[in-house]
């Protein structure tokens, strides 16, 4: 669909080997352009679902990426973590570690 090569069989792997490439290349790299990851899937599951609706269908929402919380309807953003644990256990602020160096440069 996105002209992935046929060796890549998954859509998170294609638009890894496309930043790989483009930032290989040093090409400025438009984030919107990159094919979607699988995060996407609770997003197209809901959109189907909205235009069964409108054609008549009669689906039951909690199996098309809604979930019902006090009586009301709620999205299911992603079933993915927000990034690779690895990355995320890389990664943190610490705010007291910056006051520190703050203070020792002036």
């Amino acid at each position: 669909m996105y002209g992935a090569p046929n060796k890549i069989d998954s859509i998170d792997k294609y638009r890894y080997f496309s930043f790989v490439t483009n930032t290989r290349n040093n090409k400025r790299i438009q984030l919107s352009c990159l094919p979607p990851t699988s995060a996407a899937y609770q997003h197209l599951c809901r959109v189907y679902y909205q235009v069964q609706v409108c054609v008549g269908s009669e689906l039951d929402p909690e199996n098309w990426g809604w979930v019902l919380k006090d009586n009301s309807l709620e999205p299911i953003q992603t079933l993915l973590p927000p990034a690779p644990e690895k990355l995320l256990n890389t990664i943190f602020c610490d705010f007291r570690m910056f006051v520190i160096i703050n203070v020792a440069v002036k």
